[in-house]
């Protein structure tokens, strides 16, 4: 490893400790307030925490390479295209394929449902506009800032497993808050992990970036929402995401081509200060 080589990887890694870091400073108050969101939609205050991966990103940016950092996370929200316009019904409608499997499942699992119903078909249409904003909000963080790190050094497969277990955990304290239990929150944790992979094998063969990962999450939590609670079962839409994940991976989808750049590449690092070539 030549010295220029090891400055870079000691450079990638405080950026990537000082992003996770910042996540953690600006969730835990949420986590601690009790009650409820203002607006009457009844949400817990750790419902806020899907805007600190993105404040994370843009403070982590400002710290460790000036003034021009947050301007190039900002530029990742103005960055709407994937190879084909067709990407987006993929990108879209997979997670609710998903998860409509997983809830064929379900009945066979648990010996039947019951008679829940899910949203309303108007709050599901307008909370699907709000799940495109919120995933955009931590997918500039998780996507945009900490995946190209990452992936850079571990790969596709395995960069999307780390994310997904960080991105699980970092929700175990808003499931918790929400009232679930921990088989259910074990089970969903697994199924972030798997639906991470599957997020950024679609992602890489849309040719988008971090709009596109945002629409994969803003499918996730639309279908989720729109189906009855019975027929939801983390531990099962886990199983079935993993089995989707590995016939993605088998065939591997996505165009072999080079991963994204990393923030690490194409510069030097001069006394502590990033030098962007």
């Amino acid at each position: 490893m030549t010295e220029n080589a090891g400055l870079v990887m000691r450079a990638d890694v405080r950026r990537s400790a000082m992003f996770l870091g910042l996540v953690l400073l600006f969730s835990l108050p949420l986590l601690l307030l009790p009650g409820e969101l203002p607006g009457g939609l009844r949400l817990p205050p750790s419902a806020a925490m899907a805007v600190t991966p993105l404040l994370a990103a843009l403070a982590a940016a400002r710290l460790t390479d000036g003034t021009d950092g947050p301007r190039r996370v900002l530029a990742h929200l103005t960055r709407w295209h994937v190879r084909r316009g067709s990407w987006w019904l993929v990108l879209a409608g997979t997670p609710p394929l998903v998860l409509l499997a997983a809830a064929d499942v379900v009945p066979a699992v648990r010996g039947g449902t019951g008679d829940d119903t899910g949203a309303p078909l108007s709050v599901v249409v307008v909370m699907a506009a709000v799940f495109v904003v919120s995933g955009l909000t931590e997918q500039v963080g998780w996507t945009g800032y900490l995946q190209p790190l990452w992936q850079h050094r571990l790969g596709r497969l395995t960069s999307g497993v780390a994310i997904g277990t960080v991105w699980g955990l970092w929700h175990v304290g808003a499931y918790a808050q929400a009232g679930w239990d921990a088989g259910w929150i074990a089970g969903q944790v697994a199924y972030s992990v798997a639906l991470r992979v599957v997020l950024q094998e679609l992602v890489a063969a849309s040719g988008g970036g971090v709009t596109a990962a945002a629409v994969v999450q803003a499918g996730s939590n639309t279908a989720w929402l729109a189906l009855p609670p019975s027929l939801y079962d983390p531990a099962v839409a886990a199983l079935v995401t993993t089995a989707l994940a590995a016939v993605v991976l088998a065939g591997r989808v996505a165009p072999r081509t080079a991963p994204p750049t990393s923030p690490s590449v194409n510069r030097t690092v001069t006394e502590g200060r990033t030098r962007w070539q």
